[in-house]
This record gives structure tokens, C-alpha cells and sequence, in this order.
């Protein structure tokens, strides 16, 4: 199975024109376009994936999962096919790993409440 970026494929094509990224950074794949930070400072939306498993799931486990996918998103076949989709690997501790899901659980709940989102 082959994964290709639509964003790529249409600015190599010249049928879209990208205006920005939203990354913190500008994207070393399309560099002549902007970040969305340079114009709006702090401005950042990211997509991640992450593995969870169920509360209480032993330690050892967690950190042989970890460790097995972290091999897998390590390969250099998942990597090329990463990068055809402009996605980055990530990886980290599972500490690091509850951080990051708090901290964007957060920014995310500051987003809600001040846009006064409610469910239905």
C-alpha cells in the first residue's frame, strides 16, 4: 500500500496553492510556505496518535508496548511512508506520553469553555 500526501501531490501538480501550515514551524517538505505561527504567534494545531491501554495495565507491560512501537515507528519503511503522508514519528516515554494527553486535554478544555462549546 502506497500513502501519498493529497497536499503534496496538488502543490506539485500546481492545482492548490498552500497559504500555511498549521505546525509550530514551517515544514521542511513545502518551505517556501509559511507557518501560521509567523502571522499569529503561539498559533499551533497538531494531529497525534497514541496507544492507550486500560487503567491499572502493569507497568512492564506498558513499557514493552512502548518499546515494540517504538521499533515499529522506527523502521525505515514506516518512516518512507510517514514522510510520503508529511507526517512526523514521534515517540516518547509513557510518562511523557500522560503529559502531553493532559496538557492538550487541557488546552483543548480552555478552547471549549471559552467558546462556550457544549455538548448534545
Amino acid at each position: 500500500m502506497i500513502f501519498e500526501s493529497p497536499l503534496l501531490v496538488a502543490k506539485n501538480t500546481g492545482k492548490l496553492r498552500p497559504l500555511a501550515v498549521v505546525s509550530s514551524g514551517r515544514n521542511p517538505r513545502l518551505p517556501d510556505v509559511p507557518a501560521m505561527a509567523e502571522v499569529l504567534p503561539g498559533f499551533e494545531v497538531t494531529g497525534w496518535l497514541g496507544a492507550f491501554v486500560p487503567a491499572g495495565t502493569p507497568a512492564e507491560i506498558v513499557r514493552q508496548l512502548n518499546r515494540e512501537l517504538a521499533g515499529a515507528i522506527n523502521t525505515a519503511d514506516f518512516k518512507k511512508r510517514l514522510d510520503e503522508m508529511m507526517l512526523d514519528p514521534g515517540g516518547n516515554s509513557p510518562e511523557e506520553f500522560v503529559a502531553y494527553v493532559r496538557a492538550m486535554s487541557e488546552k483543548v478544555g480552555q478552547v471549549i469553555r471559552a467558546a462556550n462549546i457544549k455538548a448534545e
